[in-house]
């Protein structure tokens, strides 16, 4: 298969072989379309690591039949124009963003999974030295993209490529080559946290959290309302928890508890928070609500 690009050209491909009269055609769109979505989160980071201020969007270009194809064009449409060296600055940093997606995708070359966080830095220095050779700041404080974000955008082109059944290909075409994505890469989303945690600092308080919706179940996380945001909590007062689910206590949305709260905070290698987890671990009153009070709640947009 051979796709011409201009040598000049900001646009690229992406290519997916298929089967003709297989089952199931409704995958490659959804392939395609995830994959895109996974692209323009990462377009972003990428220009982030350059200057916070360039905000870059895929234009859809074409999309032919045979190979399905879909050519797409990333422009910036807002950049930091006192930042940048000169005019000639966007191409650049185009061109870049072309660089960065295909160290992305050559990333994943003859990897079922990743095995450590040193993999993942490799890939961060290497997108790094990309964004510092462009030379297009008048002051160069360039960032490398934070681990977290790296991991999230391969776990969103695995979760793309999952559509696909094992005969299909895709590849990601642009001025510089042809590149295959490797369909066998798996990363699932629970393993992005352990591999991105550089430590983790744990705290235990008394809390009052203003019920929005109780798990009846026991198995999912409660939605609470605390300093005027959402927070979600696993119950883990294992006692309580049958009390509530046999009756014993009542509890309706609109109310409150007071409760002894572990809160797990992980912070990356960028010592930046990456999640926060919280645990409910012992629940010591529960404080009913005034019917127009829990009206309130509802009636708010959170």
């Amino acid at each position: 298969m051979k796709t011409f690009i201009d040598t000049l050209s900001l646009d690229y491909c992406l290519v997916f072989d298929y089967e003709k009269l297989s089952e199931n055609p409704s995958r490659v769109f959804r392939a395609a379309s995830d994959l895109i979505d996974a692209f323009q989160e990462f377009d972003i980071q990428l220009a982030h690591s350059i200057n916070k201020k360039i905000t870059p969007k895929i234009l859809l270009q074409d999309i032919e039949s045979g190979s399905f194809k879909t050519w797409l064009r990333t422009i910036l449409i807002s950049i930091d124009d006192d930042a940048l060296k000169n005019l000639d600055a966007k191409k650049i940093v185009g061109g870049f963003l072309l660089k960065g997606k295909e160290k992305l995708v050559t990333f994943l070359e003859n990897k079922d999974k990743i095995s450590d966080s040193h993999q993942v830095a490799v890939l961060q220095n290497e997108i790094y030295h990309l964004a510092e050779q462009t030379e297009v700041l008048r002051i160069p404080a360039y960032a490398p993209i934070p681990t977290y974000r790296i991991l999230r955008s391969l776990e969103r082109i695995s979760s793309s490529l999952a559509n696909l059944n094992s005969s299909d290909k895709a590849f990601y075409i642009t001025r510089d080559g042809e590149f295959a994505f490797n369909t066998s890469f798996k990363i699932a989303s629970e393993a992005i946290e352990d591999f991105a945690t550089k430590e983790t600092i744990s705290n235990d308080a008394v809390m009052i959290l203003k019920v929005k919706k109780p798990d009846f179940l026991g198995d999912s996380m409660w939605e609470f309302k605390y300093a005027g945001r959402a927070l979600n909590a696993k119950v883990t007062h294992t006692k309580w928890l049958s009390k509530f689910q046999s009756r014993k206590v009542q509890v309706n949305p609109g109310d409150s508890i007071r409760a002894n709260v572990h809160t797990d905070v992980k912070y990356g290698y960028d010592n930046d928070v990456i999640a926060v987890h919280y645990f409910v671990t012992n629940v010591l009153e529960v404080l009913e609500t005034k019917d127009t009070e829990q009206k309130n709640l509802f009636d708010a947009n959170d």
